[in-house]
């Protein structure tokens, strides 16, 4: 990002499947921000901020019984 003259507006973000309470909050302690596939988003940049917490949906595989 250092190479780059516009390397100040860049954002990091990790996106992933599914991420826990403590990697949120380990992410939001390093200000990075986060998207998960449960519809959960943090960014927080200059004066933006978007904080939707969505629970952590476990879905089970049914064998064929």
């Amino acid at each position: 990002m250092k190479e780059h003259s516009c390397h100040q507006e860049a954002i990091r973000l990790l996106a992933a499947d599914v991420l826990s309470p403590g990697a949120k909050e380990e992410l939001r302690q390093q200000n990075i921000a986060s998207f998960d596939l449960g519809g959960s988003l943090y960014l927080r940049h200059r004066s933006l901020f978007i904080n939707i917490e969505k629970p952590v949906v476990c879905t089970k595989k049914h064998s064929g019984d």
